[in-house]
């Protein structure tokens, strides 16, 4: 992917970059206060991992969902070395970084998800698997906004 100079020029790429700027801010900006309180991310794995991250230094609660305990532990492990390696840097305190990660909710059901007010989709690439994500999605009664 080549470098891009500004995140107008990413944004053309793709409708979900574009829609998603306001939540995470544009390349190392801070992002507008957003009205949300909870965010849920489907999928622990290395893409669902990293858009925990983020959006734990942006949001209060975050949900990370797996469908296996052995996927959420891999999932953890990935976010706690990556803020780890910024306590090394000294970018953040470990006291920050635990503070980070205690607002993380790691589950294996759908249980709080009536309560997040964004899901995100970052599950294995692969549509049948995606269509019955979102279908369970759809079954919790809920009004949210879902960006796959």
């Amino acid at each position: 992917m080549p470098f891009f100079r500004n995140s107008a020029t990413l944004a053309k790429l793709s409708p979900t970059i574009k829609a998603m700027m306001p939540f995470f801010g544009q390349f190392g900006q801070d992002s507008q206060t957003v009205p949300y309180y909870s965010v849920a991310v489907l999928g622990a794995g290395l893409m669902g991992a990293g858009v925990v991250q983020v959006s734990l230094q942006k949001f209060p609660h975050v949900i990370m969902k797996d469908n296996v305990i052995e996927g959420l532990a891999r999932g953890t492990q990935q976010i706690y070395k990556g803020l780890n390696s910024k306590v090394k840097r000294r970018t953040i305190s470990s006291f920050e970084r635990d503070r980070i990660l205690s607002s993380l909710d790691g589950q294996i059901d759908y249980k709080g998800f009536e309560k997040a007010d964004m899901v995100i989709e970052a599950v294995f690439e692969d549509l049948g698997i995606k269509h019955k994500v979102i279908k369970e999605v759809e079954q919790v009664d809920c009004d949210i906004e879902c960006y796959c």
